[in-house]
């Protein structure tokens, strides 16, 4: 069995967030095959071994090759450091890499790399310019050109790739001029544990019929698909069902979200 880094933007731990919850699976799932698994999160690594300008300058070189603000959010001196130190003490065989966003890390490794992503980042970023005017729609677009341009580099240089949906495996392979047929590119859903719910029986029939929205309502995208829901989807559903309720739940909600409460058409925010 094998010695695999897996290597996080924040931490999973506590799984407050899909994010968390798809990581925590992944290495419960690679524990229980028998693999020896070290996870470390890139905003919570505290440093070990000397500080490794090398390494440092490599990771940068690398993420320069990118341009991109949001990609530079993820550069940590610090990360270098601790991954370089774990990469010479630890050696591991497989590094599973939780996002394109670390993609320049990589190159402090040379073991196999798989890239487990949770979105197709380009996508969702443009995505958001498409609802967007002046000068903000301007640089979310040439910020999504960028990270299209990265990860249309992520299948040549991983032995593998894993996407939540064909969807987004095929909107990926759409980023790459040349699709690799060598490389594993699967599509591995997200799912949820039975155990952590427990569901009455039987519902009584007099309960109200309830649509329910749940994510983390500080993201900008679940921002954009609550506001889409209640403003302009509920009120079609309140006109020909006046007894129905919506039910937005999830953590941080952001002002414009908390705004949607509207006891009239029966929309509450949790």
């Amino acid at each position: 069995m094998a010695r695999v880094l897996v290597v996080t933007n924040t931490p999973h731990t506590p799984t407050n967030s899909g994010y968390a919850q798809r990581v925590s699976a992944v290495i419960e799932a690679l524990s229980a095959a028998g693999h020896q698994v070290k996870a470390v999160s890139i905003k919570s690594l505290n440093s070990i071994g000397h500080i490794n300008f090398w390494g440092r300058i490599l990771v940068l070189v690398r993420l320069l090759h990118t341009p991109s603000l949001s990609l530079l959010k993820w550069y940590s001196p610090r990360a270098c450091d601790t991954l370089a130190t774990i990469n010479s003490r630890w050696r591991p065989q497989v590094l599973v890499l939780e996002s394109s966003y670390l993609a320049p890390y990589r190159v402090l490794f040379h073991c196999p790399v798989i890239f487990d992503l949770h979105n197709i980042e380009s996508q969702l970023i443009g995505n958001y310019a498409k609802n967007r005017r002046g000068l903000v729609a301007l640089a979310a677009r040439l910020e999504s050109r960028l990270l299209s341009r990265m990860e249309a580099a992520i299948p040549r240089h991983s032995d593998g790739v894993a996407t939540v949906s064909d969807a987004d495996r095929e909107t990926l392979q759409s980023l790459m001029s040349s699709p690799s047929t060598e490389i594993p590119m699967l599509s591995v859903p997200n799912g949820v544990n039975d155990d952590a719910f427990t569901v009455a029986d039987s519902l009584s029939e007099a309960l109200a019929p309830t649509a329910v929205f749940i994510g983390h309502l500080g993201w900008r995208p679940n921002i954009d698909g609550a506001k889409w829901l209640a403003n302009q989807v509920w009120p079609l559903v309140h006109a020909a069902l006046p007894e129905a309720k919506l039910q937005l739940i999830g953590r941080d909600p952001h002002p414009s979200v908390t705004e949607l409460a509207n006891p009239a058409a029966r929309v509450t925010v949790h």
